[in-house]
């Protein structure tokens, strides 16, 4: 089947399910990406296939024009409008991974091509800020509490009934 993809011009097959015959497809010059592998032999039930139609893989919908990324470690689809706005940061990116590599082969240490002290202080400081309560909200906690021991002491339990002796 790959020998077919390819001779009418296929770039790469993904499949939503498991493969068979690995040692046939690794010596393939198509790559074929899927869910994993079978024992299991596939059956030709006679349906044919088409290129260029929309298709639903992994209950995504691909079209024709889709952008389609895949490795080992996944598939990724964009709409070209998408993938248009998103490339040049993503080229950036791997460009910039290209010279850290190339930094750690001269024996640079991680943490001196990227500040992670700073990064992960930044970040708690951020989480920090985000989760603690204003003055309001801490007002209101501190009145909530004084009148629900107030309530206490009246007779009433924190959850509202009588209070047990």
């Amino acid at each position: 089947m790959t020998i077919a993809a390819h001779q009418r011009g296929a770039a790469a097959v993904i499949i939503d399910g498991p493969i068979t015959d690995l040692a046939a497809l690794r010596m393939s010059p198509l790559p074929v990406f899927s869910r994993g592998a079978s024992p299991l032999a596939t059956q030709l039930l006679g349906e044919g296939g088409s290129i260029n139609t929309p298709v639903v893989c992994a209950g995504l919908h691909v079209s024709p024009g889709d952008l389609v990324i895949a490795d080992d470690d996944g598939v990724l689809v964009l709409p070209p409008e998408e993938a248009a706005r998103i490339l040049p940061a993503a080229q950036q990116e791997a460009d910039g991974e290209v010279g850290y590599r190339e930094q750690l082969m001269l024996g640079h240490k991680p943490s001196s091509l990227a500040p992670i002290g700073d990064l992960i202080n930044g970040r708690t400081d951020a989480l920090a800020a985000a989760t603690s309560p204003s003055e309001a909200e801490r007002e209101h906690a501190r009145s909530s509490s004084a009148d629900a021991l107030r309530g206490q002491s009246a007779g009433q339990s924190r959850r509202g009934g009588p209070a047990r002796p």
